[in-house]
């Protein structure tokens, strides 16, 4: 029984800090005791995209999460026995499918995000491609310049709508507008720890624990499902940014 997640970003250190309560909810007590979680990072840190900010609570939550973490750490290979790293070691582990493929794209920011998002910025527009846009997990775009925006659901929110707003305005011959992410914080759920919730993009510790639980299962339950069988609200709730 062990469980092994690549890559300690926010859904990265998400899942390692909640899986132990999914095993429990999905085979028992004495099976998610018994499991072996690894998370693994090629970065010298946990969470190199949420700053040095909230990393003291990120690090006290998976260690209370017995979650074994490995950085500086780069997967080689993925196969039906396991997992090989870098330097010949390697972690026995059956794979539950086919890990998927990626080909590389040209980047010309940081090189952690050629491999999986089409780069699209200032638009969404991704590059080279003419009237394809980008949003969500799978855009590599920046905010105010220089900011990469998360693979997370506060991010996806905003950048659809502006890639809505930019494809009407790509088909009107209008402008387009520059992606923009206003008023700025990040809640990183931690499991049965809590969570973390952080303002900016200096990411100012606003609340953690399990102070900032509730907030989590708010944004997850009320904010980022969008209204049911009412047009009007559907219509409200993707309005365009400007």
């Amino acid at each position: 029984m062990t469980f092994v997640i690549i890559g300690a970003g926010f859904t990265g250190i998400e899942l390692a800090c909640e899986l132990r309560q999914r095993i429990r909810v999905h085979a028992s007590a004495d099976v998610a005791d018994s499991a072996r979680v690894v998370l693994i990072e090629r970065e010298p840190v946990a969470g190199p995209q949420l700053g040095p900010g909230p990393r003291p609570v990120i690090e006290e939550a998976l260690q209370n999460a017995r979650v074994e973490v490995l950085l500086k750490t780069q997967v080689i290979r993925i196969n039906d026995d396991g997992i090989e790293l870098e330097g010949g070691t390697s972690i026995a582990a059956k794979p539950p499918s086919p890990p998927p493929g990626y080909a590389p794209i040209a980047s010309p920011k940081r090189s952690m995000y050629r491999w999986t998002r089409s780069v699209a910025f200032p638009h969404l527009r991704i590059t080279d491609r003419p009237g394809w846009y980008a949003t969500g997990d799978v855009a590599c775009a920046y905010a105010e310049g220089e900011h990469v925006a998360l693979m997370s659901c506060q991010h996806a929110m905003t950048m659809g709508k502006f890639a809505g707003a930019n494809v009407a305005r790509d088909l009107c011959g209008q402008p387009l507008l520059t992606y923009q992410q206003p008023n700025y914080q990040t809640c990183l759920d931690l499991g049965d720890y809590g969570a973390v919730l952080t303002r900016g993009w200096q990411r100012d510790v606003l609340k953690s624990g399990r102070e900032a639980k509730p907030i989590k299962v708010f944004i997850n339950q009320k904010v980022i499902y969008p209204p049911i069988d009412d047009h009007a609200a559907l219509l409200a709730a993707s309005a365009s940014p400007i």
